[in-house]
């Protein structure tokens, strides 16, 4: 696996994690991109988006709102993704 490939795994990982928080608020795209750089992922806007799109079409996410700035809300499936009962490809696997 290429370095590219496993950043955008570890990144869709992390905004997992940053969802599973608190996983009865939908987060709007500048706020996640603020916590993934407090957690030293330098990421867009653009980029959360393109996550949450990704995150989105695997049922990890949903969308709660698309209008601007957009809303995400973990799924129960993400939540099972953060805790490591399941695996997604794509999607880095949790931390120990």
């Amino acid at each position: 696996m290429e370095f590219s490939e496993r950043m955008v795994r570890e990144n869709r990982a992390q905004l997992l994690r940053l969802l599973n928080t608190d996983s009865e608020t939908a987060w709007n795209l500048y706020i996640l991109r603020g916590a993934m750089e407090d957690v030293g992922r330098s990421v867009t806007v653009t980029d959360v988006a393109e996550m949450g799109d990704w995150l989105a079409a695997a049922g990890l996410v949903r969308h709660v709102s698309k209008q601007t700035p957009a809303t995400l809300r973990i799924t129960p499936r993400g939540i099972r993704v953060v805790e490591g009962a399941i695996a997604v490809q794509g999607v880095a696997d949790p931390l120990p």
